[in-house]
């Protein structure tokens, strides 16, 4: 039962808390004061995404979440607080109390599947009846009412037995009465097959053979490849090698073979490289000359210069022309240098050139592998083509011997089969015909059981709508649908007006709950709506009466029937009024304290 629900910054609720007793409450408020708000904080806060409120779009304006809580007594004096938040963006979390104790979900959804004494999707439904053009459609009983009377047990078990039933019928027809002129002679197919066998075996003797003559075949056909490829490569390395002998003799360098080339070009190499290191020394001489020059005219510039050689001072011209003589020198070395650098730029560029030279040499002179295998004297393709037919005409004829006999065989195993035909076709007949009378005595069992236990609550509809209307027609029918029965005709939910459908809704669910569950409440969303003033004070009198078999124990009613309310309140035992104004959202009964 419930005892206390809060939200906080929820829809229309800056806060509001509202306290709940057993028997019969009213919550009273003008239309867009609130009660829909209370109604969807209850349903979110027990029951969840179960729930299918869209809790992120409640979130009061201007705030980035709310909170919903619902405390309910359960068993002997116990109490389970359920507290949910959501935020703008969606995002939810659920804390679960029993007493001061933390619960995991799945326990605590343990606990009110055994409080409720049926499922929590179930529970949600019947729980909470909305208005008119509020809930999902028509209300789906079926599946709760086949589990809670025992009738969804009997109707497996019939599907099981439809299933079995099918699966012999398709048993039996597979099978075929033996016939005795079907019986071939088995011994003249033993002897046949005996004969196929000893083909068989010949041929795969004879396919060795084949084989290897296949891969001989192709073995001289890789054999003409390779050595094509090494004459190829022969004839193209004597074009080279004429090549590279003409080439060298138009540069001086002679030689009628690869072995007279190379010995030319080593001795041509041998000699440039000799012309070089006299080159160097030259070098190195010049640059002497060079600075032996530099350093006397140093000398020769100073203040008191005196004869480099000698020491001695210089008289009359002597100095001027111990400078000429010096600058001259330096002059020659100079020239000598360029000249000597120019040869080791020249004679470098010959070492390069015969260097390439001498290594085509040395690569042309590497002798050509040639294939391990000898060279075929005969074309090998029409071989090969010829080997390949014939084994493949073999393999054609073991194919044929080889169906030929699986064919005998296989005729052979089916006489054996047949022998045992009219057994099996006896036991397929006996089984099709048992798993059809479980099916049609299952069904019948699960059909008698729902008419049996829906049907009182049938009777029950149709005298609280002939109490109501003054007419009779509604049924609730044993697979848990509703319809209304006018004259010949049926009308579907979908058909029935809106004062139709939430009293439909209303005595249906109250009726199931009572019957088939251990809901200790039950919350109306606005019944009295959409009813003319008479049907409308015969249903809330009836709603306010609810409670007194103590099944539910507790009945919530939102309406803005504030006189009607009121006086049932005061006339009625057991009958509460719980007002909302919309300056005053904070709601607490008398006596009690936030």
């Amino acid at each position: 039962m419930i005892t206390r629900l809060q939200l906080r910054r929820w829809r229309s609720f800056d806060h509001v808390a509202v306290n709940f007793e057993p028997g019969t409450t009213f919550v009273v408020a003008p239309n867009g004061v609130g009660k829909t708000s209370l109604l969807l904080g209850l349903t979110w806060a027990l029951f969840g995404e179960r729930s299918h409120v869209d809790a992120a779009a409640c979130v009061r304006l201007g705030h980035a979440s709310a909170e919903a809580t619902v405390t309910l007594a359960i068993g002997h004096g116990g109490h389970l607080t359920i507290a949910r938040t959501v935020t703008t963006t969606g995002r939810t979390t659920v804390d679960y109390r029993d007493g001061e104790a933390a619960l995991d979900e799945e326990s605590a959804l343990a606990l009110l599947a055994e409080e409720f004494g049926a499922p929590i999707e179930i529970a949600a439904r019947l729980a909470v009846i909305r208005g008119p053009g509020k809930d999902a459609g028509e209300l789906q009983l079926r599946e709760h009412l086949y589990d809670a009377f025992g009738v969804s047990g009997l109707r497996r078990a019939a599907a099981s037995a439809t299933r079995l039933h099918k699966q012999a019928v398709a048993a039996r027809k597979k099978l075929r009465s033996a016939s005795r002129s079907q019986l071939s002679n088995r011994e003249q197919l033993t002897t046949l097959a005996a004969k196929l066998q000893g083909d068989l075996d010949d041929l795969a003797a004879r396919r060795e053979s084949l084989a290897a003559a296949v891969t001989s075949a192709l073995q001289a056909r890789q054999a003409v490849t390779a050595w094509e490829a090494h004459d190829v490569a022969s004839h193209d390395r004597a074009a080279a090698i004429d090549e590279l002998l003409r080439s060298a003799e138009t540069s001086g360098l002679v030689g009628r073979s690869l072995d007279e080339l190379a010995e030319v070009v080593s001795v041509a190499l041998a000699t440039n490289r000799r012309k070089t290191d006299q080159a160097q020394h030259t070098l190195t001489e010049a640059h002497a000359q060079a600075f032996a020059a530099r350093t006397a005219l140093a000398l020769l510039e100073d203040q008191e210069p005196s004869c480099p050689t000698c020491a001695r001072p210089f008289h009359g011209d002597e100095l001027n022309r111990a400078i000429a003589a010096q600058n001259e020198s330096l002059a020659l070395a100079r020239d000598r240098i360029t000249s000597t650098e120019a040869l080791i730029d020249e004679l470098a560029d010959i070492d390069k050139q015969l260097s390439s030279l001498l290594a085509g040499v040395q690569a042309l002179s590497r002798p050509l592998v040639e294939p391990t295998f000898p060279r075929p004297i005969s074309d090998p393709e029409a071989a090969a083509v010829t080997a390949q037919e014939r084994l493949r005409q073999h393999d054609e004829l073991a194919g044929s011997v080889a169906a030929e006999r699986a064919a005998i065989v296989a005729q052979l195993d089916n006489d054996d089969a047949l022998k045992a035909a009219y057994a099996a076709e006896k036991a397929a007949w006996r089984r099709e015909a048992l798993t059809q009378a479980a099916a049609a005595a299952l069904t019948g069992a699960a059909q008698r059981l729902a008419e049996e236990y829906i049907e009182p609550l049938s009777r029950q509809v149709r005298w609280r709508w002939k109490a109501l209307f003054g007419e009779d027609g509604l049924q609730l029918r044993p697979d848990g649908s509703i319809v209304r029965v006018v004259g010949d005709r049926e009308l579907p939910w979908d058909q029935l007006s809106s004062g139709e459908q939430i009293w439909a809704r209303l005595v249906a669910s109250l009726l199931v709950l009572r019957s088939s569950t251990t809901l200790p409440f039950a919350w109306l969303d606005e019944p009295l709506e959409h009813l003319d003033p008479r049907a409308r004070r015969i249903v809330a009198t009836d709603l306010a009466s609810t409670t007194r078999s103590g099944r539910p124990a507790q009945t919530i009613v939102t309406t803005y029937e504030h006189m009607l309310a009121r006086q049932l309140a005061e006339d009625l035992p057991d009958t509460h009024l719980r007002q909302i104004n919309r300056t005053e959202p904070f709601v607490l009964p008398p006596g009690s304290a936030e």
